[in-house]
């Protein structure tokens, strides 16, 4: 969340190669980038420059500079590697481009490297005009063409167009890497939605899980676990005291009883849980062939048996863990 900040506090106080072309270069009491041949590309202009991340770094003009620190006061721009300025030098603070937007301050104040106070807004660094107006106070990255947003301490989203495409109503609203949704919180309680404001879920939900392979885990306020899509549907019932995440497309789940069982990404219970022990990670440590990857179940009754992806048994009462020096019996290649 804004605004520590995540970039090099380093200032260049030597001259130091930055980029893969331009270098930065004190002349007097200014900066400027050289190429190669050591001549200047880019005038000396600047009170203060950045490491470049990637290929940008930020330029100050007018800020005051102590050793290790960041300029306080003066204006903010940013440059790419080959010096050209893709955000104008006219703000309090800018942050280096997430998915090509640059989050810019203004009536902000440096104090202790961090920004304090001001608005936020976005520029777009194709253009180097501002796209998303600075009427925020705060900001997330852009990721899959949104940003969460900050008014009025209430969450909102925006596109790279600048429209509030999710009103800033929400007490919370996550970025918008996870399967290209995003998670709203209101009243304590999680719904899950398309980054343009379409509900997919009822606010039913206390917690969640990241989205691996277009499933993720829900928690509902009796604290049982379920599994829904990335469309917000229900795969199972939230019925699971704890689940593990998932792995080579099967995870490990507990009942209320404490038993363990096995879930695929379907949704699909390969194996129920009544079992004391498995391989926590499905199919590590163990075997597997071209097309098909099994792990281990333990029972008191049933003993140890193997299992592959879709649940069926492989075989009954055979070692746990095999080794490469073992001679894998027959029974456990007759499927």
């Amino acid at each position: 969340m804004k605004k520590v900040l995540s970039f090099s506090i380093l200032i260049m106080l030597v001259g130091t190669v930055i980029g893969q072309s331009l270098t930065a270069k004190k002349e007097g009491k200014q900066w400027g980038f050289v190429n190669e041949r050591d001549s200047f590309v880019v005038a000396p202009q600047y009170d203060a420059v950045g490491d470049f991340i990637g290929a940008y770094t930020w330029v100050n003009k007018g800020g005051k500079v102590k050793k290790n620190s960041l300029p306080v006061g003066g204006k903010w721009g940013l440059i790419d590697e080959s010096g050209k300025p893709v955000c104008p030098v006219e703000y309090e603070f800018v942050d280096m481009p997430s998915d090509g937007m640059v989050a810019v301050n203004l009536g902000g104040v440096m104090s202790d490297n961090k920004i304090e106070g001001g608005k936020w807004g976005f520029v777009d660094v194709k253009t180097g005009q501002l796209a998303v107006p600075v009427d925020y106070t705060r900001v997330g990255d852009f990721y899959n063409g949104y940003a969460w947003v900050v008014k009025n301490g209430k969450y909102g989203m925006v596109n790279k167009s600048g429209k509030e495409t999710i009103v800033c109503v929400y007490n919370e609203v996550t970025d918008c890497y996870d399967n290209k949704v995003v998670w709203l919180k209101k009243d304590g309680k999680y719904a899950l939605s398309s980054p343009n404001g379409q509900l997919l879920t009822e606010f039913v939900y206390v917690d969640y899980s990241g989205f691996v392979e277009d499933v993720a885990w829900v928690q509902n306020d009796e604290s049982l676990f379920g599994l829904i899509n990335g469309k917000g549907e229900i795969l199972l019932q939230p019925r699971y005291i704890k689940v593990m995440p998932f792995y080579n497309g099967v995870a490990e789940v507990f009942s209320k009883a404490g038993q363990i069982g096995l879930v695929n990404t379907k949704g699909k219970e390969i194996a129920r849980t009544v079992y004391a022990g498995s391989s926590q990670r499905f199919g590590v440590s163990q075997f597997k062939t071209s097309t098909k990857i099994f792990s281990y179940l333990t029972h008191p009754q049933l003993g140890n048996l193997w299992i592959d992806q879709d649940g069926k048994t492989i075989a009954r009462g055979v070692k746990i863990v095999y080794k490469t020096s073992d001679v894998i019996p027959d029974a456990l290649w007759d499927f």
